[in-house]
């Protein structure tokens, strides 16, 4: 019965330490997956913030030159802007001028005509007064 349980014994050891060669091949094998698998997301991560530091820079040039475009744009349009308020301002004045020289014109054909009546009441003022001494 002792040799059997020495048998059973050194087979019972046999197995444990195969079991636990076979669990620390196992434990090694994952340790070398798992490392494995963190030095390539290391290298992703690290490829994934270069990517996004280059789209970043491409971004900030392409809102700069959009920046640069827009303030080109709106100092055109300020100038289109400002030479049409120039245009209109001197339109506006010629036609001012044009109105004040007809207004004066009236004004002078008016005052003429006024002159003419007041010319034509005085000659029939003294024709009247003429009359009147002729007759008397």
């Amino acid at each position: 019965m002792n040799s059997d349980l020495d048998l059973l014994r050194n087979e019972m050891r046999q197995q444990f330490d195969a079991l636990q060669g076979y669990i620390e091949s196992e434990v090694e094998s994952l340790g070398g997956r798992l490392g494995s698998e963190e030095s390539t997301r290391v290298e992703q991560f690290d490829e994934l913030e270069e990517m996004l530091k280059k789209s970043a820079r491409q971004l900030e040039h392409k809102l700069g030159d959009q920046a640069k475009l827009l303030d080109k744009q709106t100092s055109s349009l300020n100038e289109k802007l400002l030479k049409q308020g120039q245009d209109l301002l001197e339109q506006t004045t010629q036609q001012l001028q044009q109105v004040r020289g007809l207004m004066d014109n009236n004004q002078q054909h008016l005052a003429a005509s006024k002159l003419d009546r007041t010319l034509l009441a005085e000659m029939f003022n003294q024709v009247a007064t003429q009359l009147n001494q002729d007759e008397q």
